[in-house]
């Protein structure tokens, strides 16, 4: 993996006021300047080196710090309602940092405590080097003091009738623009496509810190894994747990929840799934069928539906000959009883995938349907479907499986 190197050069011989990381000059002229700070820091993933040594470990919840000795010492955050980190706690419970911010993420001047933790407004990184004091949002710098970016939105021909530089349409009390990770596809400098989603995260059932980590793990990696076999490693993916509400654009909600008495693996309305932790027969599902069902649903939120019902794209054809029964076309896939969008009880082609596969998982996915994930996404990029968009949710492309003709 490539890392982000950040390198402070510096200048022993500069004069510089401490408090500010500026240089003074005679001419009464205030000139930005480099301290003279003798580190060097590269970030790769989630871990953080600073002069070639492992300094940091950033992981989901806190962080580890890295003495010069190897010791490891564990941090926890504390956030509030929009992910700011307002406590950090080491192991034992004791307060290292406590943070309070002005609407607009700039800290106030209570704050006490000071620790090695960069991350503070709505868990983004503070990057004070010589006195910068800008949040790093990947695509483009934040001020929290003004309140404003300081550089213009790379989407913003999305969006003419606000300004480039408003944070948040100027509600942050509700608002955060994390990075734009909502459902989002990038181009890396091979050409390979990543989809990413950030979903609202709500838990309504009784799993332990671990259970939860597995679970987060095995939806992220049959992710990726899905895609990564359609395409011919062409697309990745990536699904992460930390988003909030995003002005403008929707973000997925999903509520994982335990109840005995219900037999559907999963609902999703209006961009919103719900999935089960409990099997038919009331046992908690595994890694693997757990993730099968939230990708179902999360598939869902970009109006991607069931081929047995819709025919959205020609490799996923289908034709009715019967209730809960039907035939392949010559376009459709060979595997398409194992996709992800289809039930494991329909016939297809005179078979079911829970007789061809009874202990398997339902994780395929065609070329079509990841075209189609990508022009949804780019819908919803300009706003489609936020605010319980109900035209948007109640519509979707495609027409309805025809029966076949005699």
């Amino acid at each position: 993996m490539e890392a982000d190197s950040r390198t402070m050069p510096y200048n022993p011989n500069a004069l510089y006021n401490n408090n500010t990381g500026l240089s003074i000059k005679t001419g009464g002229m205030v000139t930005p300047m480099v301290r003279s700070l003798e580190s060097n820091y590269h970030y790769c993933s989630n871990l953080v080196y600073n002069n070639d040594r492992l300094s940091t470990i950033l992981f989901d919840g806190g962080y580890a710090s890295v003495d010069e000795g190897g010791g490891i010492v564990m941090y926890f955050y504390v956030k509030d309602h929009l992910g700011s980190n307002r406590l950090v706690v080491d192991g034992n419970g004791n307060i290292e940092e406590v943070n309070h911010y002005y609407p607009f993420g700039a800290l106030m001047g209570d704050r006490c405590g000071v620790s090695r933790n960069k991350y503070k407004y709505i868990g983004k990184e503070l990057d004070t080097m010589y006195g910068w004091n800008m949040q790093d949002h990947e695509a483009r710098w934040y001020d929290p003091v003004l309140g404003r970016w300081v550089a213009t939105d790379p989407l913003e021909e999305k969006y003419p009738s606000i300004s480039s530089y408003s944070y948040v349409l100027n509600n942050p009390i509700i608002f955060i623009d994390p990075e734009g990770k909502e459902w989002k596809y990038t181009k890396d400098k091979n050409g390979n496509t990543i989809i990413s989603v950030d979903v609202i995260l709500q838990i309504e059932a009784n799993l332990s810190p671990e259970q939860i980590s597995a679970y987060k793990a095995s939806i992220t990696f049959a992710f990726n894994n899905m895609l990564m076999l359609a395409s011919n490693n062409k697309v990745s993916g990536e699904v992460t747990f930390e988003g909030n509400e995003v002005a403008g654009i929707h973000t997925p909600t999903l509520t994982w929840y335990s109840n005995k008495d219900s037999k559907i693996a999963g609902i999703t309305t209006l961009g919103s799934s719900t999935v089960n932790i409990l099997n038919s027969d009331n046992t908690q599902k595994t890694g693997d069928e757990f993730a099968s069902d939230v990708i179902h649903e999360l598939l869902h939120t970009l109006r991607l539906v069931h081929p047995f019902e819709v025919t959205q794209t020609a490799d996923t054809e289908l034709l009715r000959t019967g209730k809960n029964s039907y035939i392949s076309t010559q376009n459709t896939v060979s595997d398409i009883r194992d996709n992800i969008m289809n039930y494991n009880m329909i016939l297809i082609d005179g078979k079911s995938f829970k007789e061809t596969n009874p202990n398997g998982i339902q994780n395929k996915i065609t070329l079509g349907q990841i075209d189609l994930m990508i022009k949804e996404i780019d819908l919803q990029q300009k706003g489609a479907g936020a605010n319980g968009d109900c035209r948007y949710w109640s519509e979707y492309s495609g027409y309805d499986v025809k029966s076949k003709t005699k």
